[in-house]
């Protein structure tokens, strides 16, 4: 009985340290054909959207010193918004 209860003891220990440590990490990719047309589709979704598009905010002709709140505010919209990857940074010159 208590060899018992310690082998079963030691399984709960075990799967539970197993249930603890276990880290998410599911791609779709890994059960479509690399030929199919829904793993081409994610290959090039991938190779052209993955990075998203890098851009650029140019202005001309402004008083930079007089409007400094509103170049401000660019700057500030460009780091909240949900359309900019936070993970990127946003450079001011």
């Amino acid at each position: 009985r208590l060899g018992v209860l310690l082998v079963v003891l030691g399984l709960l220990a075990v799967g539970i340290v197993g249930t603890i440590r276990i880290q998410p990490d599911f791609r779709i990719e890994w059960f479509l054909p690399d030929d199919s047309y829904a793993g081409r589709f994610l290959d090039l979704n991938d190779e052209y959207f993955a990075a998203g598009t890098p851009f650029t905010v140019y202005t001309r002709d402004v008083d930079y010193f007089a409007r400094q709140k509103e170049v401000n505010g660019v700057s500030k919209w460009l780091k909240t918004t949900p359309y900019v990857d936070r993970a990127e940074d946003v450079d001011d010159w």
